[in-house]
């Protein structure tokens, strides 16, 4: 079993630092009210969620997460996926570490790196080490887990969350989705591994929720219990928007009706009350219970996402980006007058069903009553 070293206090993590002191005593103000005997795990989601300071700190209009896909390859064929692309370029090991410094500088304390399959880059060891230990941030990642059993010890001691898919509780099945035969062993092996050899990473499955697992959402807890770690579920989005041809609704097919889909997030709320370790907000879960309903998006907030290519994305037309990290320094990019007009369309929208925008969006407004709402009792190490 490896522990995590002791590392140097970087200039830049002062206010990262300074964050979570503030959020540790809004956290324990409100363990004591709902007389919660553990709060590591309502700490630790506080130390990943950055727009505590727009409430505790100020108005800090610097996102705080770096969304960042480092690739968009995939080995995998998901049904629901809207983001793979093969033949997208992506920068070089140098230039994303360079992007990175510059973003930390900037006031950014931590990333979320996905993709496509991030560990399909030979470098991804080496981007999660720059991340960890030269710009000091919370480092992420969300990966299909083909890979993980197999490189995980080149870059474990880098992360501190790992969010693995399973989109079914039944290997093939599972593997029938995301067009990988034997995935679903392999991902289950690495999460193994993790928890035997990394208990210090905070590792997560995530379900995306469609047609395909709105009828099993019980066994996939059931699933996450097996594993020893917490789960959470998204609800696809089906829609892209884009400058060009307007709004484009590509996987629509893939879910039959909201209200199917609030029948299953009702169970997850039942679970959850019976002790699953469900990590998704109370808000969340009941988004969905009357069909899909509107939200003030507030994801520019929180986020900033840069594409393989350097690209920083306006999701409301993926066609015509911000601006490039690789042409422009970060710092203009974010105090763009073309930023603050992202952030203001961006709260006219609500097409987007992750709790990635709407959890952020809320968390954006009440920091602390989502804090307690993502509060899961901390389990122990599986024997």
């Amino acid at each position: 079993m490896k522990t995590r070293r002791a590392r140097m206090i970087l200039p830049f993590e002062k206010f990262a630092n300074h964050v979570f002191e503030r959020a540790y005593e809004a956290a324990k103000t409100e363990a004591r009210k709902k007389s919660i005997a553990d709060i590591r795990m309502l700490l630790k989601v506080v130390a990943l969620s950055p727009s505590i300071t727009r409430t505790k700190i100020g108005n800090n209009k610097t996102p705080i997460v770096l969304h960042h896909w480092v690739t968009l390859r995939c080995n995998a064929s998901c049904e629901q996926c809207l983001w793979k692309d093969n033949s997208r370029p992506q920068m070089k090991t140098d230039e994303i570490k360079k992007f990175y410094t510059e973003a930390a500088e900037a006031g950014i304390v931590s990333t979320l790196i996905g993709g496509g399959e991030p560990q399909l880059r030979s470098d991804i060891g080496e981007i999660y080490r720059h991340a960890k230990e030269e710009c000091g941030w919370k480092v992420g990642t969300a990966t299909n887990g083909f890979f993980v059993e197999k490189r995980i010890d080149e870059f474990g001691d880098y992360l501190d969350t790992i969010v693995v898919s399973f989109d079914s509780a039944d290997p093939k099945k599972h593997d029938r989705i995301r067009g990988i035969d034997g995935l679903f062993e392999r991902a289950y092996n690495g999460l193994k591994k993790i928890k035997k050899e990394y208990p210090f990473i905070h590792a997560v499955i995530n379900t995306c929720l469609d047609n395909n697992s709105v009828d099993e959402v019980e066994d996939i807890i059931a699933l996450a219990d097996e594993l020893g770690v917490p789960v959470s579920f998204d609800v696809i989005t089906t829609v892209q928007h884009t400058a060009d041809k307007g709004t484009i609704d590509k996987k629509s097919h893939l879910i039959d009706s909201y209200e199917r889909v609030g029948e299953a997030l009702h169970k997850i709320i039942e679970a959850k009350k019976r002790g699953a370790v469900v990590f998704n907000s109370e808000h969340y879960l009941n988004h969905f219970e009357c069909g899909k309903q509107p939200y003030e998006c507030r994801y520019p907030h929180v986020f900033l996402r840069v594409m393989p290519d350097g690209d920083v994305e306006d999701c409301m037309q993926i066609d015509n980006p911000i601006g490039n990290v690789l042409e422009t320094p970060i710092a203009a990019i974010l105090s763009s007058e073309r930023m603050e007009q992202f952030r203001r369309n961006a709260a006219k929208c609500c097409s987007c069903s992750s709790p990635t925008m709407i959890d952020s969006s809320y968390f954006y407004d009440n920091p602390v009553g989502l804090i307690s709402e993502l509060t899961v009792k901390r389990r122990k190490n599986p024997a």
